[in-house]
């Protein structure tokens, strides 16, 4: 009978030892993954950080041509309309032999308008007239036109 009383406690314990083993284990994976996570959250915050420093950084080099990034209407519009300059005399009709060779703006480009009743506005470039140096911006210089229905004399 001691015999059985014997195994029993030493299956017991054998039991427990094998219990703690495997439970030391799962505890080391579990600590080893959150350190990772951590390490993780770490890095992610890191790179956060460099991405709006880089993005700050590039809003304060490209003025009013920054991209608007995060921002509502109406701070949009309270953005895009810069402080009353003068920046020049006007438009000047461009010659033939005075056409921009290689442009480095492209549709879809924000720019500024420098001349006219839209002065100092902010907008997207719509598409590009080569021939006549000019561009078209979305949104802005528009007219209204009223069509009338006149007679026809024959």
């Amino acid at each position: 009978m001691e015999q059985v009383i014997r195994r029993t406690v030493q299956a017991k314990a054998q039991a427990a030892r094998r219990l703690a083993r495997l439970r030391e284990r799962r505890d080391k994976v579990e600590r080893r993954q959150e350190i990772l996570n951590a390490n993780a959250r770490l890095v992610y915050i890191a790179k956060e950080k460099n991405r709006v420093r880089d993005e700050l950084t590039e809003d304060r080099l490209l003025g009013p041509l920054a991209p608007q990034r995060g921002m509502d209407k109406i701070e949009r519009q309270q953005r895009d309309v810069l402080p009353d300059q003068s920046f020049g005399e006007g438009y000047k009709p461009v010659l033939k032999d005075q056409r921009i060779k290689f442009w480095n703006i492209v549709p879809g480009d924000r720019v500024v308008i420098l001349t006219g009743k839209d002065r100092n506005k902010v907008g997207v470039v719509q598409s590009l007239n080569k021939e006549h140096n000019s561009l078209v911006i979305k949104g802005l210089n528009m007219v209204k036109i009223i069509l009338l229905d006149l007679p026809t004399i024959t």
